[in-house]
């Protein structure tokens, strides 16, 4: 928002409410229904419309905006590394280690962790589905996750369970997961060296 021109005369409003979601889903709907034609032309992404700075809707789609490698670095390897990945649940034994990340631009770019809801915040957990999972070691593990901008070092359980499919967890902790996270919304997964980055 600081690269636009009149930024010294803009306003944010905002207003304690219930039902967030729903709220939410019905604000961009009316923004998307009073959306001159003309406008709506122009933009880059006719079908999800939103305002400029909302990159998901309240149903969970994402708006195309043509702008890729502005929040990291970007890196030319493109082969994962994670010693996990090909291989399937019972091919290691199940024991804690640091998972070894893959190179900035592995083919991440569709994976999403679970929506965010007030009770991961609560209990200070990333709820990870089971294509995202690959992403991640096939065993308990420490990993090394940057948060919007801020690094920790994660508990990661994938919960391969025998019987039936069940979300991984990552555990962040309630501080900053309460600090930076909003009731609703799913990260994006990227992982780089070393790194998982969430965002």
């Amino acid at each position: 928002m600081k690269t636009l021109a009149n930024l010294g005369s803009l306003y944010v409003h905002y207003a304690y409410c219930d039902d967030v979601l729903k709220k939410e889903q019905l604000m961009l709907k009316a923004f998307a229904d009073n959306l001159s034609d003309e406008t709506r032309a122009a933009l880059y992404d006719a079908t999800h419309v939103m305002p400029f700075a909302n990159l998901v809707d309240g149903s969970g789609g994402r708006k195309l905006h043509g702008i890729n490698g502005a929040r990291a670095p970007r890196s030319r390897s493109t082969a994962p590394s994670f010693s996990s990945i090909g291989r399937q649940p019972g091919d290691a034994p199940a024991r804690r280690q640091r998972a070894t990340a893959a190179p900035a631009g592995s083919a991440t770019a569709d994976a999403y962790t679970q929506r965010i809801t007030a009770v991961d915040i609560k209990q200070g957990r990333i709820r990870v589905p089971g294509a995202t999972k690959a992403l991640f070691p096939l065993e308990r593990a420490n990993v090394d996750v940057e948060l919007r901008g801020e690094r920790k070092s994660c508990s990661w359980n994938p919960r391969y369970d025998p019987d039936k499919q069940r979300s991984g967890v990552l555990g962040i902790g309630k501080a900053l997961m309460d600090r930076l996270l909003t009731d609703g919304e799913p990260l994006r997964v990227r992982v780089g060296r070393d790194v998982i980055y969430l965002d």
